[in-house]
């Protein structure tokens, strides 16, 4: 028996749909990336609810950071991700923070 060790991180069930789990898992097993993550920018995504301001902030953050981190994922301001348990203890464990947290 093969025990799957997977964490989804999402900020509300009401923009990302369970649904579509099952595809981020066998992404995860056909690769063996440690993160899966889903993003609005591409063919067949899109998000559903929002009005148009909504929309611009979103389009407008991801443009602002990709000017100023130029990173290799397409959608920054998305959080429906599917992570290996030990990569999101590590990346949990080496944050550092200063100051007021929460």
């Amino acid at each position: 028996m093969v025990q799957i060790q997977l964490r989804v991180s999402d900020y509300g069930w009401t923009t990302q749909k369970p649904k579509y789990l099952p595809s981020f898992i066998k992404k995860q097993m056909e690769t063996g990336a440690s993160i899966v993550t889903g993003t609005r920018y591409v063919k067949g995504g899109g998000v559903h609810g929002w009005n148009l301001m909504r929309k611009f902030t979103s389009i407008g953050a991801n443009v602002l950071a990709h000017t100023l981190l130029w990173p290799s994922v397409s959608d920054l301001t998305g959080s429906f991700r599917l992570y290996q348990k030990s990569v999101l203890q590590d990346i949990i464990s080496s944050c550092v923070s200063k100051g007021y947290v929460f």
